[in-house]
């Protein structure tokens, strides 16, 4: 987890608590989905990434609310070409748009 990252966890009853604190800001929980919404709207409001876990400690799901890398190695100005045997014919362009292939 980033510095300030929300996680969700089970630990007798649902918890939240921020990455770098050994101790959870909130709790109290006696449901998953009641602590999830309130670690969402935490990590929405502090624009960082959520972590839920099961109760085995196994992480279920992560959501960005913020500090998403725009420059993505790899994805940008992306042709892409049309696998062999597809007989649509069509290829996208950079913008986004799609052509013929001709």
């Amino acid at each position: 987890m980033a510095q300030g990252d929300i996680e969700t966890y089970e630990d007798g009853q649902w918890k939240n608590k921020r990455e770098g604190s050994d101790l959870a800001f909130d709790a109290g929980y006696s449901t998953k989905e009641d602590a999830v919404a309130a670690g969402r709207e935490a990590a929405r409001a502090d624009k960082v990434e959520h972590i839920i876990k099961n109760q085995d400690g196994v992480i279920s799901e992560k959501n960005s609310y913020g500090n998403d890398p725009r420059n993505v190695p790899g994805l940008t100005g992306v042709s892409r070409q049309p696998r062999p045997g597809n007989t649509r014919g069509r290829v996208s362009n950079p913008t986004g748009h799609l052509g013929t292939g001709r």
